[in-house]
């Protein structure tokens, strides 16, 4: 099916249509609850904790979703997901021209130096999404996504694994230092992403770190 759309950052007016949009697929039952509560959703975007993005239709209906939000401890590392397409405007093209305009924000905005994805298994949409797009595959998460949250989606029948994907900037070589231990371990986790300059470890770790 063709279908024409815009994409645009949210605006306030519009964080209302967020939560509406996620009703249409996962009821009440996604578990990012803010995305269902418009004030809140709007004040993680100017914090610039989160940015949302929408996909409008010809009649300037909100028909998709995507976001990129900080959830992990560096603030310079963003999680790519939230990613919602209305049924009737799937495979038009939409999620990519979403993945799209988020990478162009990790090449431009130096405050981004990483971004990750958790893309479900129970489909391979998403990871196919983001491999295109130059994420390397690093983890497997079991059982991670809750049951309830595709019950009216897809009619999951238990808990939902997902691949941790992640996309770095290509930045100079680092120097990072391996227990020799989890040498061999740790080397294979790092395949694929920016290059390191891997030694081993001699010294014990300290008592007392610094931040």
């Amino acid at each position: 099916m063709r279908t024409s759309f815009s994409i645009r950052r949210l605006v306030k007016k519009e964080a209302v249509l967020v939560g509406d949009l996620f009703r249409v697929v996962y009821g009440e039952e996604y578990p990012a609850a803010y995305v269902y509560r418009p004030e809140e959703l709007w004040a993680e975007n100017e914090k610039g904790n989160t940015y949302s993005l929408l996909a409008f239709n010809e009649e300037h209906e909100p028909i998709a979703h995507l976001a990129m939000f900080r959830s992990a401890p560096n603030p310079k590392v963003y999680e790519l997901g939230q990613l919602l397409v209305l049924p009737q405007h799937r495979g038009s093209g939409i999620s990519d021209c979403l993945t799209q305009y988020v990478t162009g924000e990790l090449d431009k905005n130096a405050g981004i130096e990483a971004v990750f994805v958790e893309s479900v298994c129970n489909h391979a949409v998403s990871q196919k999404l983001v491999a295109k797009r130059g994420y390397v595959d690093t983890a497997l998460e079991m059982d991670l996504m809750p049951a309830e949250a595709y019950q009216q989606a897809q009619g999951g029948a238990g808990r939902v694994a997902c691949i941790l994907q992640f996309k770095e900037k290509a930045n100079a070589a680092q120097r990072i230092y391996l227990p020799s231990c989890y040498e061999r371990e740790l080397a294979f986790c790092y395949m694929g992403l920016s290059p390191r300059e891997m030694r081993i470890a001699v010294d014990v770790l300290p008592r007392e770190g610094e931040k």
